[in-house]
């Protein structure tokens, strides 16, 4: 909310919405700006457009534009619109919307250009922090795993992560349970060789 709206005034716009992807389906998660409260609408042709390239977009001047100017979506007072994505390598985890009803603030592309780089970043720092989160609740289960007294009754699904590392421990765990072999297992202080064991 705090990045939509600081980027609200950056880019002079009037109105902005961040929308998330939900299995592929744009869904406002913030808005905010000057509008009538009743009118929610924004551009899904720009949305959808964004979403499949994966780049930034730019509509100069909404009215001159063919695809637009007859658009329901868009109210018949915005003049410009910007939109850009939220991505993390490969993974496109939003969407950020902004317009402009004034004449005299169309944006450019310099504009489109300077807003994709400042929502790479975002995307960016937004996947570290999901990532945080998700360790956070990994150690908040290994914790109460091990108050728990460990790994008594424990199966492979009490161990944390779900990476490509982590399925090749598996794996190879389940190819060593089956056989009657001393096993070495080895790792650093609270990795879970006890779980393993």
């Amino acid at each position: 909310q705090a990045l939509l709206e600081t980027l609200i005034g950056v880019f002079r716009a009037d109105y902005g919405a961040f929308l998330e992807l939900e299995g592929g389906t744009p869904r406002v998660l913030y808005r905010a700006g000057t509008r009538k409260p009743d009118d929610e609408s924004i551009s899904m042709t720009v949305v959808q457009q964004v979403a499949r390239e994966r780049a930034p977009m730019v509509v100069a001047d909404v009215r001159a534009d063919p695809n637009l100017s007859q658009a329901m979506s868009i109210p018949v007072y915005v003049r410009s619109v910007i939109a850009a994505p939220l991505t993390a390598g490969q993974k496109l985890s939003g969407i950020l919307y902004l317009e402009s009803p004034e004449s005299d603030r169309l944006y450019s592309e310099e504009v489109r250009d300077l807003l994709g780089r400042i929502c790479a970043l975002a995307g960016e720092h937004l996947a570290r922090a999901t990532s945080a989160r998700e360790l956070e609740r990994d150690n908040q289960r290994l914790g109460a795993l091990h108050r728990s007294g460990g790994s008594a009754g424990a199966s492979l699904a009490d161990l944390v992560g779900t990476g490509p590392a982590m399925r090749r421990v598996i794996e190879q765990i389940r190819q060593v349970a089956k056989t009657d072999v001393t096993t070495l297992i080895l790792g650093e202080s609270g990795t879970g060789k006890e779980l393993v064991a």
